[in-house]
C-alpha cells in the first residue's frame, strides 16, 4: 500500500488527428478519470482546491487569437494580417508534477497485480489546464516582450550582450 495514494481509472480514448500529408488518421490517447467517484463518493478532481492554482488567464486559445486578430485589424485596416498556430507536441508529457499530485493518478492493473502512478500531466486531471497554462503563457508573452522590444533585431540571431 501507498501512502496517501488516489487512484483514477484509466483509459484509451480513440480521437483524429492529421498525418504528415493531411490525411485524417485515427490516435489513442491515454486519459485518466479523475472525476470518477470511488466508493468514498468523491473524486481526486473534487478534492482540487483551484484557488491554490495559478490562474488560468488564456487558457482558451481561440480567443486570445481572435482578440489578437480584431485588435491588427483596427491598428492595421488595409494591410494582410498573417498568423500562426505553433502546437507543442505532446506537451502535457513535457511537464512532470511535483509528488503530492502523482500520488492522486494511480491507476491499478488488477490482472497484472500492478499499480501505476503518473509522473506527468494527465489527461483527465483538473490541474492540468491550469499548469500547462502557466508554461504556455509565459511562452506567449516572453515572445510579444522580445517581438516589442526596440533593441531586437530579427535579421540578428542574438542581441548584444
Amino acid at each position: 500500500k501507498i501512502p496517501n495514494a488516489l487512484m483514477a481509472p484509466m483509459n484509451i480514448m480513440s480521437q483524429n488527428t492529421i498525418d504528415e500529408h493531411g490525411r485524417i488518421v485515427e490516435k489513442d490517447r491515454l486519459t485518466h478519470d479523475q472525476s470518477y467517484k470511488f466508493s468514498s463518493d468523491t473524486s481526486v478532481n473534487s478534492r482540487i482546491d483551484k484557488a491554490l492554482l495559478f490562474p488560468c488567464m488564456f487558457g482558451s486559445c481561440i480567443k486570445r487569437l481572435a482578440n489578437w486578430a480584431v485588435a491588427a485589424r483596427r491598428k492595421f485596416p488595409q494591410a494582410r494580417i498573417y498568423s500562426s498556430k505553433i502546437d507543442f507536441k505532446s506537451a502535457y508529457r513535457r511537464l512532470h508534477l511535483n509528488h503530492k499530485t502523482a500520488l492522486q493518478t494511480c491507476t491499478q492493473l488488477p490482472e497484472d497485480e500492478l499499480a501505476l502512478m503518473s509522473l506527468r500531466l494527465t489527461f483527465g486531471g483538473a490541474p492540468g489546464p491550469f499548469e500547462w497554462g502557466v508554461i504556455s503563457e509565459t511562452v506567449c508573452d516572453l515572445a510579444n516582450a522580445i517581438l516589442h522590444d526596440n533593441d531586437w533585431d530579427p535579421k540578428r540571431l542574438r542581441a548584444d550582450a
